[in-house]
């Protein structure tokens, strides 16, 4: 017996990455940062915040990944609690 990273922990960290990328860069942050954001001429720090947040935003076709990680580790964690796959 010991401490270690499994198969398990990172198809869940995984998981994790996927859902957050979904989840800040097409729900969260955008609709409530660009309001604010319109108006460049305050600051050079407003622009690469929105120049950051319209680069996760063109990248929004590929976040459909993340409903695919819920499945995969969802299918993954039922597969170990039945025995399936041995850890």
């Amino acid at each position: 017996m010991g401490f270690g990273i499994g198969v398990g922990t990172i198809v869940m960290w995984i998981n994790v990455l996927f859902l957050a990328a979904y989840t800040f860069s097409c729900h969260f942050l955008p609709p409530r940062l660009r309001r604010h954001l319109d108006v460049f001429s305050e600051g050079a720090a407003r622009y690469r915040v929105w120049r950051f947040l319209t680069r996760l935003n063109e990248r929004h076709p590929l976040y459909w990944l993340s409903l695919g990680s819920v499945g995969l580790t969802d299918l993954y964690i039922r597969l170990v609690s039945d025995g399936v796959i041995q850890t």
